[in-house]
C-alpha cells in the first residue's frame, strides 16, 4: 500500500512539473510574439498558458494581455469580452476599463460605452481621454441619427470572407481596381503570425463591358468582375506578388507606375515594411525595387499615395520626429537627382498621438486620411483636410456617418474630379468577413418647389411658361 502511494505522488508531481513546463514555454512564446507584433500568435499561446496556469496574478496578466492582443488585430467583441473578464479579476490597471470603453464605442455601444469612460474617469480624473471620448460618443450618436448625403454599398461581388481593402484605381477612366486581399489563391499561402489569414497580394477587378440596348429604355449597369491575380489579369509571370506581404497600392493616372507596400518576413526575423514601385511596360509589371527614402529601416514606411501630378509621395511612418505612432508624411520628387527627397510630417492639424493611415490626395488638393485620434465614432474614422495660405493642411473635418461606423473606416478613394462616387475599406457590420470594400456615392439632392409666376409690373399671373432650374454643375 505505501509502495503504492509512493508511485502515485511520483506520478501526480510529474504531472504537475510538465504542466508547469508547457505552461512556462507558452508563455515564453507569447511574450516573444507578442514583442515582435505578431499579435494572432501571441493571443494563441497566452490562451494555452492560461488554461495550464494556477496562478492567479499570473492569469489577471494574460488575460490583460489577450484583449490587448484581440484589440490590436482589430477583434473588438472579442477584446471587449477578454477587458470585462480582466476587470473582473480586478486587474489593477484602470487602464483596462479605458481601453473596455474604446471597445464598446467600436462596437457601437455608445450608452455602455459613456459608462465605462465615466468610471475610468472617477478613477483616473487627469486623463483627458475619457471626456474626450464622451464627446466622440454623444457627436457619434447625432451623425447616425443625421446621415450624410452618402451612401455606402457592400462590394458582396469584390470581397471575400478574408480582409480585401484598399481600393485603387488603375486606368484612366476608372474601370479597373486593383486591391489588397488575404483571399485563398494568394501566392504566399503561409499563415501570417499577425493576422492569423494568409499573406495578402494584390488582385484586380474591372467593369465588364456590355453592350448598350437600343431605345430609350433602362441601360443595363455594367458589374464588377470576379476579382483575379495581377499576374492572371496581365497574363505575364507575377514578379510583384510573392510570398510575402504586398498591398497598399497606389498607382499614376495612366496606370503605367504603381507604388505598393511589401513585408519580408522570415523566421526569427522581422523586416520592416517598405514602399516598392515598379512600371508596366509591354503590358507587363516589371520587377519591383524598394524606393529609396532617408527612414531607418527599423521603422515602417506603409500606406504609400501617389499625387495626381506625381511629384508628391504620401505615406504612413513610425519613424521619430511625428507626434503620434504612426504620423503622414510627405516626401517631394526632385527631378533633377531622380530621388524622392527628405521627408516631411503633415503637421500637427493632420497628425495626432495615436494613428494616421492611408493617405489619399485628391486631385482638387483635398487631403483623405484615416484617424483614431480625431474625433470620431470609433476605431478608425475618415477625414478631410484642406491646405491653409500659409501652405500647411489643416481645418479637419470628419466625414460622418455612413462613410463612417463605430469600426474601423479607411482607405477612401474617388474617381473623377469631384468627390461623389468611390471606395473606401471597412470592417463595419454586414460585410463578407474582415475588412471589406464599399462603394461610396453621393446621394442627388432633392427638393420640391411651389409658387405662383408673376409679371413683375403688373403683378398678373403668367401663364404657359416653362421653368427649367439648373445647378452649379450645369445639370438641369
Amino acid at each position: 500500500m505505501r509502495y503504492t502511494r509512493i508511485v502515485f505522488l511520483c506520478c501526480v508531481s510529474c504531472l504537475i512539473s510538465l504542466n508547469s513546463y508547457a505552461q512556462g514555454k507558452q508563455l515564453k512564446k507569447a511574450e516573444t510574439a507578442y514583442e515582435r507584433l505578431e499579435f494572432h500568435k501571441a493571443m494563441k499561446c497566452y490562451k494555452r498558458a492560461y488554461s495550464k496556469s494556477n496562478d492567479r496574478a499570473q492569469k489577471i496578466q494574460m488575460s490583460f494581455l489577450m484583449a490587448e492582443c484581440a484589440r490590436r488585430i482589430g477583434n473588438y467583441r472579442q477584446a471587449e469580452s477578454y477587458y470585462k473578464r480582466t476587470i473582473k479579476m480586478r486587474y489593477d490597471d484602470p487602464i483596462a476599463i479605458l481601453y473596455l470603453g474604446m471597445m464598446q464605442r467600436n462596437l457601437g455601444k455608445y450608452e455602455d460605452a459613456i459608462k465605462s469612460f465615466e468610471l475610468y474617469m472617477q478613477k483616473v480624473p487627469e486623463d483627458i481621454r475619457a471626456q474626450e471620448a464622451i464627446v466622440a460618443c454623444e457627436f457619434a450618436t447625432d451623425w447616425v441619427n443625421n446621415p450624410t448625403r452618402y451612401a455606402v454599398f457592400n462590394m458582396k461581388g469584390m470581397n471575400s470572407k478574408f480582409d480585401d481593402r484598399m481600393a485603387s484605381f488603375s486606368n484612366k477612366d476608372n474601370t479597373q481596381l486593383f486591391f489588397t486581399t488575404a483571399r485563398k489563391g494568394v501566392t504566399g499561402r503561409k499563415i501570417s503570425a499577425q493576422t492569423g489569414q494568409y499573406y495578402t497580394d494584390i488582385w484586380v477587378t474591372e467593369l465588364e463591358k456590355i453592350k448598350k440596348k437600343k431605345g430609350k429604355g433602362k441601360q443595363p449597369k455594367p458589374k464588377w468582375t470576379e476579382p483575379i491575380s495581377l499576374g492572371e489579369f496581365f497574363d505575364f509571370d507575377d514578379l510583384v506578388n510573392t510570398k510575402y506581404d504586398e498591398g497598399a497600392v497606389s498607382l499614376s493616372e495612366r496606370g503605367d507606375l504603381m507604388y505598393f507596400n511589401r513585408a519580408v518576413m522570415k523566421k526569427n526575423e522581422f523586416h520592416s515594411p517598405r514602399i516598392y514601385s515598379t512600371i508596366k511596360k509591354a503590358g507587363e509589371w516589371q520587377t519591383p525595387e524598394e524606393i529609396s527614402l532617408s527612414v531607418d529601416s527599423n521603422y515602417m514606411v506603409i500606406y504609400s499615395s501617389l499625387s495626381p501630378d506625381q511629384t508628391k509621395l504620401y505615406f504612413v511612418s513610425d519613424m521619430p520626429g511625428g507626434y503620434g505612432n504612426f504620423d503622414i508624411w510627405v516626401s517631394n520628387y526632385d527631378k533633377k537627382s531622380d530621388a524622392w527627397g527628405d521627408p516631411i510630417n503633415m503637421g500637427p492639424e493632420v497628425n495626432t498621438d495615436a494613428m494616421e493611415i492611408s493617405p489619399y490626395m485628391h486631385k482638387d488638393g483635398t487631403l483623405f486620411f484615416a484617424s483614431n485620434g480625431h474625433i470620431g465614432m470609433g476605431g478608425f474614422d475618415i477625414f478631410r483636410s484642406v491646405m491653409r495660405s500659409d501652405g500647411q493642411y489643416g481645418k479637419v473635418k470628419n466625414m460622418k456617418y455612413p462613410i463612417n461606423s463605430s469600426y474601423d473606416d479607411f482607405g477612401i478613394i474617388f474617381s473623377g474630379k469631384d468627390v461623389m462616387n468611390g471606395f473606401l475599406t471597412s470592417n463595419r457590420k454586414g460585410g463578407r468577413g474582415g475588412d471589406d470594400i464599399y462603394e461610396v456615392k453621393l446621394s442627388d439632392l432633392k427638393f420640391a418647389m411651389e409658387g405662383v409666376l408673376v409679371d413683375d409690373e403688373t403683378g398678373q399671373p403668367i401663364q404657359g411658361v416653362s421653368i427649367n432650374l439648373e445647378g452649379s454643375d450645369g445639370a438641369s
